[in-house]
């Protein structure tokens, strides 16, 4: 008996299987072509999740219309403590960390940028003169120069958190995050100088029972999963703007505190 060419459904079923959402039928038929019928349905699997952990969620025809999404009260600060009611796909589209000063991410982001981190300092040492052991003759041994050496950079701190995160489900509600306890893969991280850590619009799932308290999730290891992904524009332009926006908050900051110094 030969095997069944894929469709829709068996698609469908092999992504929720991997503990994703069911796309929509017209994301999938992108991958479902005619040509495509051939291949082996984990290599049609493989090629939909990768595109779907790519992909902004909150455009037309990616998630099924059926996918749960965030009440739009969950944000309620007056709520003093709720939790969610369904298993929740959203996306994260900014991260900051409450783990470090914001002028030690400055500094941090700073050297980075200057190449710090990575060339680190030429250091050339010059051997003092030593006699050759021939002195009667006259001679003596040159001075020995050892080859360059790299000195890195002091490694940068590197934060265990806790982190702040803000979410997006498919239909654009938006809600902020805090990681209550530390949940693996969640950092800042993979700028230019690599690292671990999470991307502007990596997925997470959101497990239904996770505490809401003020308008604000709290994020634990039991809570969610994080299923990585990122959408590289939104990264892109995130990463280039980051120590400029720490910047600018580190001066609102001052100047708040000039004017309440000054009441």
């Amino acid at each position: 008996m030969t095997n069944q060419p894929p469709t829709l459904a068996s698609l469908t079923t092999s992504l929720t299987t991997q503990n994703l959402p069911a796309p929509h039928q017209s994301f999938l038929r992108t991958i479902l072509t005619p040509a495509s019928q051939t291949k082996l349905l984990a290599v049609l699997t493989a090629t939909a999740k990768h595109r779907l952990l790519a992909s902004d969620i909150t455009s037309a025809d990616i998630l099924a219309l059926s996918t749960a999404s965030l009440p739009p009260t969950l944000n309620n600060v007056r709520i003093v403590n709720t939790s969610i009611q369904n298993d929740t796909f959203v996306q994260i589209l900014d991260i900051l960390d409450l783990g470090r000063s914001k002028w030690d991410q400055i500094e941090a982001l700073e050297s980075e940028r200057k190449g710090e981190t990575t060339k680190g300092r030429e250091v050339i040492r010059v051997l003092p003169q030593v006699e050759n052991a021939e002195h009667d003759r006259g001679s003596t041994a040159a001075t020995q120069v050892q080859a360059p050496t790299r000195t890195p950079h002091p490694t940068q701190s590197i934060s265990r958190g806790p982190h702040k995160l803000l979410l997006q489900d498919f239909k654009g509600n938006k809600i902020w995050a805090f990681e209550l306890k530390p949940v693996p893969k969640i950092g800042i991280g993979g700028g230019t100088g690599g690292g671990g850590g999470i991307s502007i619009g990596c997925k997470i799932w959101l497990k239904k029972g996770c505490k809401v308290a003020r308008g604000m999730v709290m994020l634990e290891p039991g809570s969610c999963m994080i299923l990585g992904g990122k959408i590289e524009g939104l990264d892109k332009s995130w990463r280039e703007g980051r120590e400029q926006r720490l910047r600018e908050e580190v001066e609102r900051e001052r100047a708040d505190g000039a004017r309440g110094g000054a009441e």
